[in-house]
């Protein structure tokens, strides 16, 4: 499917490193983008956007932000709406496409549906296998750089770039503090049946990205977790065979190629715990 890209508009949160860089790719090449300030979790109805905001535009296309019901308005008047994701929401597949198979990255998919390829991006001043890095990075962590073909060295750049991103995004480099009491629950992480267990007691220090990264550097293979985020705001379980079936019990988020679940106390209308989560995976 071609799309004439002056007359698209890409609507995206530019809230992490690949929507920065779809956001910026996406204006570079002639698109208009409205770039929202909402957080991960980001949802359309939350931006008050109307279908007269948006008419003028032949072609939508909305970055992993769901908001079906104003999909399908749009849908009604003519527009032609992309839907750009690669998660999976409480009663909203969009992990998979409709034989059933894993999409790859939302940035990924940008790259393929604005036809941009890799000597564009190059003409555009970019390395392609960064941008590409990013993508994978994003789909699949570590793993997914290494399963297309990048070496551990190449990581490390790629992370570098990564970074470079992340300081031009408000607040997403984490601070010192942040990156201290990350090494400090990583420190005292405890082993429970197979899982690496990791517990913040601070409301306001996001980790989970953080002893990741921790995880990955030290074991260099994925290790299932349980990260208990923001004195139990957030809850994940990582590189777990049990995803799916926490998502369909509990409902939440998966993420990274579904091999990760999340569930966000403060959004849903369950507040679910730590041991209930463990009753579950035992």
């Amino acid at each position: 499917m071609s799309i004439d890209r002056k007359k698209s508009l890409l609507i995206v949160p530019v809230n992490d490193e690949e929507a920065f860089l779809i956001a910026e790719i996406g204006e570079k090449v002639g698109m208009q983008v409205y770039r929202s300030k909402q957080e991960h979790g980001a949802k359309l109805e939350l931006e008050n956007l109307t279908v007269e905001d948006v008419i003028d535009w032949q072609n939508i296309l909305i970055v992993e932000m769901p908001g079906p019901e104003l999909e399908g308005r749009l849908k009604g008047v003519g527009k032609n709406v992309i839907v750009i994701d690669h998660h999976q929401y409480n009663d909203l597949d969009r992990a998979h496409d409709e034989a059933g198979n894993a999409l790859p990255s939302s940035l990924h998919q940008f790259l393929e549906l604005a036809e941009i390829s890799d000597s564009e991006l190059e003409q555009l001043g970019y390395d392609p296998r960064l941008v590409h890095g990013i993508g994978y990075w994003d789909s699949g962590y570590f793993w997914g750089l290494l399963d297309a073909g990048y070496s551990r060295d190449e990581v490390d750049v790629v992370e570098k770039y990564k970074n470079e991103i992340a300081a031009q995004i408000p607040d997403r480099l984490p601070s010192k503090e942040a990156q201290e009491h990350a090494d400090q629950v990583w420190e005292n992480r405890e082993e429970w049946n197979g899982y690496q267990v990791v517990i913040s007691d601070e409301p306001n220090i996001y980790v989970r990205s953080l002893v990741s990264r921790l995880s990955a550097r030290e074991y260099w293979k994925p290790m299932p977790m349980i990260i208990f985020e923001r004195a139990g705001k957030r809850i994940y379980v990582q590189e777990s065979s049990k995803t799916n079936e926490l998502f369909e019990h509990f409902g939440g988020f998966t993420f990274g190629s579904n091999r990760n679940w999340g569930y966000d106390n403060e959004g849903e209308k369950q507040e679910i715990s730590l041991e209930m989560i463990k009753k579950f995976l035992a």
